[in-house]
């Protein structure tokens, strides 16, 4: 636990500054890498200073993907209250999540590329109820994603409700594709102008559902005559 003495403002700065290092760590050395040891030589201090604030690396990495979900569902909240249109909703959203993951590049690479514990590893543990709380920050974020294709189906008949399932999961597995590509470098091997193939690739996302509401358009105007 950490030192009582300390403000709770004290104590939130210590285990966010130690556990951006531990997420370096992760990065470029595996989860495997992670120990205590490792990280007070990292951050120049006594092991016994990082016990303070974390019982041990499980705790720490825990610590690192809560706040990584946290952050990135209060981008989706955002994304998704920005617009009343559906489509442009669905826009904001995925530039959203596209910026949070080129700006924390690393905390993306954790939650959606590098092959790191999740929450089934965590089942039957002491640290399942700490886990529990990333599942739901990240089922937020899916769900999210169901609202705006909810709001499709509602705003535009053109779109069924049945296709709502399987449109969200192609959403999410596009754009956790394209942050793939371009968080490890592979995109300036594919085009060679970067950010016309990210506007491609996130137009691509939308486009279907841009038809959808030009088609409704289209059939409303003609009922209309």
């Amino acid at each position: 636990m950490a030192n009582k003495t300390r403000s709770p403002e004290v104590i939130e700065f210590e285990k966010q500054r130690m556990s951006m290092v531990a997420l370096e760590i992760i990065v470029k050395d595996g989860y495997n890498n992670l120990s205590i040891r490792k990280l007070s030589r990292k951050l120049n201090v006594s092991p016994s200073t990082i016990y303070n604030y974390f019982r041990n690396r499980e705790e720490i990495y825990i610590y690192v993907l809560n706040k990584g979900f946290e952050m990135l569902l209060g981008e989706f909240q955002k994304a998704y209250d920005s617009h009343p249109d559906p489509v442009e909703k669905l826009k904001s959203v995925c530039r959203s999540v596209f910026s949070f993951s080129v700006r924390e590049r690393d905390l993306a690479l954790i939650m959606f590329v590098l092959d790191v514990p999740k929450y089934y590893d965590f089942v039957d543990t002491d640290y399942e109820p700490f886990m529990r709380i990333e599942l739901d920050n990240a089922l937020k974020c899916r769900d999210l994603i169901v609202c705006v294709m909810n709001d499709m189906a509602e705003e535009y008949p053109s779109f069924p409700k049945e296709d709502i399932p399987r449109c969200s999961l192609m959403i999410i597995n596009q754009l956790i594709g394209l942050i793939t590509i371009y968080n490890n470098k592979v995109m300036k091997y594919l085009t060679n102008d970067i950010e016309d193939g990210i506007e491609l690739l996130l137009g691509e996302v939308s486009r279907p559902f841009e038809l959808i509401r030009s088609t409704d358009a289209k059939k409303h105007i003609i009922a209309a005559k």
